[in-house]
């Protein structure tokens, strides 16, 4: 790194691993060098955090203060001495002390994936893809729509769940990158279909935290608009799997979004973080009953209620109601005499790979993906 706004340059336009600048007191720039990560991660300008490699004569105890600091706020940072004899062998040695280092678990082949195996498979389409779970009309049959769904398959520990890799993506900071590996899939997806005349939303998921980020409604808006796609095809889902930290920022993003003219739906409402203040306090255009709920419904009156007063909540606020986890004939026929319309569970179609999925709408026959999900 030369100067800091050289560097601001660069990384915004090119991926990085590793960023190295000579510390002193006549040059101190690259101290704020973690500072100008994270605001470029925050602006949606990086994919990555690289490791930062410090270099200098100052005694180690002066920068270490620092190190620790910028640890905690999620930047990798590493010391060398002006000492050492060959610089460029310290930058191999930062990689691979940073792909092994004490704070990430390097598991066996039948434990669970650590963060470097994730960051590999969304950054090389090795095992990570996307299926797509349609939403359907109750009365008609007819495909409305479709939830976006991330699958991982790893060579040696076989299919991990997102139960297992979006809580991994968040403890490393990934959540982003992986919110944008999924977006991107999506957007080539959505643009094709509409080249082929074919206009249904899709959501993808994404939590409270990932929505809060500063620019991502623009940074959405942008990738939509060179795409040619209209915003109105892609559908924001926030779920409830984190508490909001910020609601400022998440109401300002949403709110945006919405102004954009994405729809944002609620994910599994009532079984989340502060529900019913979440629903009247955010700009949603849609309620995504939980599914619990609905497959509780036939013998629990408490999950009939529960269902019942969610749709009449959606409705009293003129919101799109979709319910999930719809597993039988019964359930449909509740939901549709209680005033519910759109659902998507097994009862109505599996999760489809993406080119089935375009067979399908292409199509427009769900009776071969409705007996496959019976026989389910």
């Amino acid at each position: 790194m030369t100067t800091l706004s050289a560097a601001a340059c660069a990384l915004a336009t090119r991926r990085f691993d590793v960023v190295l600048s000579g510390i002193s007191v006549e040059c101190d720039e690259g101290l704020a060098l973690p500072a100008l990560l994270l605001d470029l991660k925050r602006q949606c300008l990086l994919s990555n955090l690289p490791v930062v490699i410090w270099y200098g004569a100052q005694e180690r105890g002066l920068l270490e203060w620092h190190v620790r600091l910028a640890g905690r706020a999620g930047v990798r940072v590493l010391l060398f001495s002006l000492s050492s004899a060959n610089v460029d062998l310290n930058v191999a040695s930062a990689l691979v002390e940073s792909a092994a280092n004490g704070d990430v678990t390097q598991y066996g082949e039948n434990h669970a994936p650590n963060m470097h195996e994730l960051v590999r498979a969304l950054m090389t389409d090795n095992g990570f893809r996307i299926v797509l779970q349609p939403q359907i009309d109750l009365e008609t049959g007819e495909i409305v729509g479709a939830e976006a769904l991330a699958r991982w398959s790893h060579v040696s520990k076989g299919v991990i769940g997102p139960s297992t890799f979006v809580p991994l993506a968040r403890k490393a900071g990934l959540e982003l990158l992986l919110f944008h590996v999924v977006v991107t899939r999506i957007i080539a997806l959505l643009s094709e279909l509409y080249r082929r005349g074919i206009a249904v939303p899709i959501a993808v998921n994404a939590s409270a935290e990932t929505l809060s980020t500063a620019g991502i409604g623009r940074w959405l808006g942008r990738q939509l608009q060179d795409a040619a796609v209209p915003n109105s095809l892609l559908t924001i889902e926030l779920t409830e799997d984190v508490p909001v930290g910020d609601w400022l920022a998440l109401s300002m993003e949403l709110g945006c979004l919405r102004m954009w003219g994405f729809p944002i739906a609620m994910d599994d409402f009532g079984c989340g973080f502060a529900s019913i203040d979440l629903l009247t306090q955010m700009p949603f255009s849609t309620l995504k009953i939980d599914g619990r709920f609905v497959q509780g419904m036939e013998h629990d009156s408490g999950c009939r209620a529960a269902v019942c007063a969610a749709i009449s909540i959606g409705q009293t606020m003129e919101l799109n109601i979709v319910a999930e986890g719809v597993e039988s004939s019964w359930q449909i026929d509740a939901l549709l005499e209680r005033g519910c319309r759109i659902g998507q569970g097994f009862a109505l179609s599996v999760p489809l790979e993406v080119d089935e999925f375009m067979r399908v709408l292409a199509i427009g026959n769900l009776s071969s993906v409705t007996a496959m999900a019976n026989k389910t």
